[in-house]
């Protein structure tokens, strides 16, 4: 089989990647995330390198849903079905699109039936391991304050890796203890209430920041090269939890799980966390608080035993 890795210079001459292109656009004014469609256009790369291995058309109008079949059942036998799956959703939608734009009459994906992925609750991190966490960054250093200030508001607020990234200094309202989104998943803004806790730790970092070369930078996290991207907020937590001695795989949106199922387990609603989080969908909001289910179900029969009523 050919090697279904992203192909890294792929040919873009073609019918395939003229229609990709218009996708792009159109899903780009839909404000889909740059990794949804860098996840999209993985799959489209390795479909398309799939039928030239295969000498099976790579123009849209003349993709069976044979192929497609073919594709998915030879994918199945090397990756797993969470990722089969979301090869299958973005090529689904990218033909669904070239129907809606009357660029297909049908699309071969009509009536076929994405692969059965077993669904996993997602994890969560423990108080001990945020404790340690916490501790790990204590200090007086621009870099200790500025971490200690990060992970306290990954721990309070739930924000995603690229909202917390594109937080800036006039988004901070401490009177009101708010954070200001300029914009979430799916293209709104919004506001996010944060703790006293992390409200400190968030005016301990700005005391230092004041006196940082870069001080005037709109952006509120800093680092020694410039503004700290999404990426330096993912080696900044990957590297805290090794001086914090977690013995796991540490990624920030873990922290997204971790304060979902937090919220649920000390009373908070279901309706109110989908506000928090920035979740259009309610069956999100059930999932990433589901890991700890079981516990919070066992802590409320210990509260509301029938049994000890009697």
């Amino acid at each position: 089989m050919a090697n279904l890795s992203v192909v890294r210079q792929a040919p873009h001459g073609d019918s395939w990647w003229a229609a990709w292109h218009s996708f792009v656009l159109a899903l780009r004014a839909e404000h889909a995330s740059e990794h949804t469609i860098a996840v999209y256009t993985e799959a489209a790369r390795q479909f398309h390198a799939w039928q030239l291995e295969h000498q099976r058309p790579v123009d849209p109008a003349q993709v069976s849903r044979e192929d497609v079949q073919a594709f998915l059942v030879e994918l199945l036998a090397i990756r797993k079905p969470a990722t089969v799956r979301s090869r299958f959703a973005a090529l689904r939608r990218f033909f669904g699109w070239l129907v809606e734009e009357d660029d297909l009459d049908r699309s071969p994906f009509e009536r076929l039936k994405a692969p059965k992925v077993p669904e996993a609750p997602p994890q969560t991190l423990s108080d001990d391991e945020l404790r340690r966490l916490l501790k790990a960054c204590e200090g007086k250093t621009f870099e200790q304050r500025r971490d200690a200030s990060i992970v306290r508001l990954l721990i309070d607020t739930g924000l995603r890796r690229g909202e917390l990234a594109s937080l800036t200094v006039d988004g901070i309202d401490f009177q009101a203890r708010l954070l200001r989104i300029d914009r979430r998943k799916g293209g709104n803004g919004g506001v996010v209430p944060m703790g006293a806790r992390a409200a400190r730790d968030l005016d301990r970092y700005l005391r230092v920041r004041s006196k940082h070369p870069q001080a005037d930078d709109p952006r509120l996290w800093l680092g020694t090269r410039g503004p700290l991207s999404g990426d330096g907020v993912y080696q900044m937590v990957e590297r805290r939890a090794q001086q914090a001695g977690v013995d796991r795989r540490i990624f920030v949106h873990l922290f997204r799980h971790s304060f979902a199922d937090a919220f649920q387990r000390h009373g908070g609603s279901e309706a109110d966390l989908q506000r928090l989080g920035g979740w259009r969908d309610p069956r999100m909001t059930r999932r990433y608080g589901a890991w700890a289910a079981d516990q919070r179900a066992h802590e409320a029969h210990r509260k509301f035993s029938p049994g000890d009523r009697l």
